[in-house]
């Protein structure tokens, strides 16, 4: 049978979801996004334009979204707005908090939880069950 080219599950790993706020830092940031976008103020309209959570739409595939609560390069605001986002708009969605995980999941403070490994099972599970997979 034919497959549809259009996504049907995302996993997002600490991404940033709305360039335009304060907790983003676009001081921090600076220098990523005016090599990335080109621009050099953070109230840019480019900056939206470029944000996820300004793109969410009902018929948006299921997320699952992993977010490191000690995370200083995105923070776990970022991931939790796009959450409730997603909730709002009706999309299918969940937000998994990786305790004492900075940014890519490296430990801060002690062990992460849910590890490595139980963060890819979760991962392949997601992706099973979305894609009806056995």
């Amino acid at each position: 049978p034919e497959q549809s080219s259009r996504v049907q599950a995302v996993v997002d790993m600490y991404g940033p979801a709305d360039l335009t706020t304060e907790d983003f830092s676009f001081l921090r940031h600076k220098n990523l996004i005016a090599t990335v976008f080109e621009v050099n103020t953070p109230n840019h309209p480019l900056l939206a334009q470029a944000s996820p959570i300004n793109h969410i739409s009902p018929d948006d595939p299921p997320f699952l979204i992993f977010q490191g609560t000690k995370d200083t390069v995105v923070p776990p605001s970022q991931s939790e707005a796009l959450y409730e986002a997603l909730k709002v708009g009706g999309v299918p969605a969940r937000l998994v908090l990786v305790e004492n995980a900075g940014h890519s999941f490296r430990p801060v403070g002690g062990a992460i939880s849910p590890s490595r490994e139980e963060i890819t099972f979760l991962t392949v599970q997601f992706f099973l069950q979305t894609l009806g997979m056995p």
